[in-house]
């Protein structure tokens, strides 16, 4: 094991946090503002993506540590238990790009879905037409792969 100052979490206790974050990100939408044409204007709930990064935050421990709880040999006991949380962010992610609560574009950049060279042009400069269609591509190849 390594020396140096006590782990904050053990695996279950990381994995109660988790738990936490999950059920916290589920009670706090980002809200975003919409304004009609006839003036009225309400407050949409809009989902808010997991990410390791706000999870972190929320747990109180650098980045760096995940990762070394995800994959250093002196770290195997936790394994099970960041490989689970990392499903789940990234399935979110991914159902939420796959229905368009999220940017398909960012989602797919992230989730490490599309390689830009593959497709020959700028994922920035697609239409939201275009969008849509390379989503619908990767949502279809990824259920491909997932057989």
């Amino acid at each position: 094991m390594p020396t140096g100052r006590p782990k904050k979490y053990s695996p279950a206790t990381l994995w109660k946090k988790a738990a936490e974050y999950f059920a916290w990100n589920d009670k706090h939408p980002l809200i975003e503002r919409k304004v009609f044409s006839n003036g009225y204007s309400t407050n949409l709930k809009r989902m808010r993506p997991l990410t390791e990064t706000s999870f972190c935050l929320f747990a109180g421990i650098d980045e760096n540590t995940f990762q070394r709880y995800k994959g250093h040999d002196d770290y195997k006991d936790f394994w099970a238990v960041t490989e689970c949380i990392s499903k789940i962010i990234y399935q979110q992610k991914f159902d939420g790009a796959a229905v368009d609560f999220f940017n398909a574009n960012i989602i797919s950049r992230e989730l490490g879905l599309i390689d830009r060279q593959k497709f020959g042009f700028d994922l920035d400069e697609l239409s939201e037409e275009n969008a849509k269609k390379v989503a619908k591509y990767v949502l279809e190849l990824h259920k491909k792969n997932s057989k």
